[in-house]
């Protein structure tokens, strides 16, 4: 046997006794090597679940149960989580700084999102995309006169602006409409400036409305003020009813066998102007063995306003969601008051026979939904100027020219 046979030998022979030594070790132990490895991550989602829990009971309390959590995550091998908490936390200090940014109720719900995301992610689960908030834009409306002396940007404030997705800017005209994206920056992912100086947007009298769109649809319109009239406006209630969505079956042998599931879901409603959607996301899956899991999303419009009128504004929170653990064959019932769209969620997980994709669903009962609705010609949104002149952001003739010297709106 030369040389190199030789090391090549002796280094298998070593490797060999190096795993059948770990091998026994473990055996010894009982097995539970995996277990302790995993005990980080479990002690992590339990952090997490005492902070979201927290801010289920009072948004408003997000800024202490994210320091808390951190507080808690101590181990090493919770140093990613630690970080991207105390990362969360600094977004979120810094969206509500400042005179036009998010109130604490907001950042609140978007922190706890957030969170679940974290959740989902150490336990392998999927949320759907990450749709930025918008907050406020200043101006409201783009008065002409006053650009580029007075008013070089318009500027949106809000939340998780630097999504993957992206953002994009249309300048609608009188007979085109041009993307000018290229004039968007994003300084922060809680504020973004459009240009318009004389480097920027190219306004001119006929142009009607710069429009903010995220995944193709808009999130904001911005009226470019010219001879319009003030938008009639109505705020109506409509009345959604229950909603059951079954996910399909995706993984495993569709029999939870009493482990679990651990149930996700997530209730977003989407202003399209034309319409109202409700986007159902649900998740059941297994806490052992195969893993079965269903999971799936659908997408359901809720409301449709009648012809020449559009949905300015959705009034309340956009999203509902809910985690938890099955532990039993019953129908489960989670209630989510007022403030958002879901009423109560009322799941089936775990049942005598097989479930996923067979009985595993949820069916949301929605709250009332406010809205305000608006001409859907070209006009401004009322209240507007009395905003722009409060804000000193519209000139005494374009005033007096929309509302009348009397000051009043029509």
């Amino acid at each position: 046997m030369d040389h190199h046979s030789y090391q090549e030998s002796f280094f298998s022979r070593t490797c060999r006794a190096l795993i059948l030594s770990v091998w026994w070790m473990a055996v010894a132990a009982g097995c539970d090597i995996g277990d302790k490895i995993k005990d980080p991550i479990k002690e992590a989602i339990a952090v997490l679940d005492d902070a979201i829990r927290v801010i289920d009971e009072n948004s408003e309390e997000w800024q202490q149960a994210l320091q808390d959590a951190l507080a808690k995550l101590t181990r090493d091998a919770q140093s990613t989580v630690r970080n991207e908490i105390s990362d969360l936390l600094n977004r979120g200090v810094s969206a509500v700084g400042g005179e036009f940014r998010c109130n604490l109720d907001f950042v609140g719900h978007r922190v706890r999102y957030s969170l679940l995301r974290i959740r989902a992610r150490l336990l392998g689960d999927e949320l759907p995309a990450q749709e930025p908030g918008l907050c406020n834009v200043v101006p409201l409306a783009i008065d002409r006169a006053l650009i580029p002396e007075r008013l070089n940007h318009l500027q949106f404030f809000g939340y998780d602006f630097d999504t993957d997705q992206t953002i994009r800017v249309r300048l609608v005209e009188s007979h085109r409409t041009v993307d000018v994206s290229n004039n968007l920056d994003t300084p922060t992912h809680y504020h973004m400036t459009l240009n318009l100086g004389a480097n920027g947007v190219p306004l001119s009298d006929r142009s009607n409305k710069i429009i903010l769109e995220w995944q193709q649809r808009p999130i904001s319109q911005i009226a470019v003020i010219q001879s319009q009239p003030i938008c009639q406006k109505q705020v109506t209630n409509h009345s959604v009813g229950q909603v059951t969505y079954k996910p399909p079956h995706t993984r495993g042998d569709r029999e939870f066998s009493g482990n679990g599931p651990r149930v996700n879901s997530t209730v977003t409603l989407l202003n399209y102007g034309s319409r109202v959607d409700a986007r159902i996301y649900m998740q059941a899956i297994e806490t052992k063995s195969d893993w079965t899991e269903a999971r799936g999303s659908m997408t359901k419009t809720i409301y449709t306003p009648d012809p020449g009128k559009r949905v300015q504004s959705i009034i309340g929170a956009l999203t509902d969601d809910v985690s938890y653990t099955d532990t039993g064959h019953g129908v489960d019932r989670i209630q989510r008051g007022a403030g958002g769209p879901v009423r109560e969620f009322i799941f089936v997980g775990d049942s005598s026979g097989d479930d996923a994709g067979v009985r595993t669903q949820v069916t949301v009962d929605f709250n009332r939904l406010r809205l305000e609705i608006v001409d859907a010609g070209d006009c401004i949104p009322p209240g507007v100027m009395e905003t722009l002149r409060t804000q000193n952001l519209v000139t005494p003739a374009t005033y007096a020219r929309l509302i009348g010297k009397d000051g009043h709106q029509p």
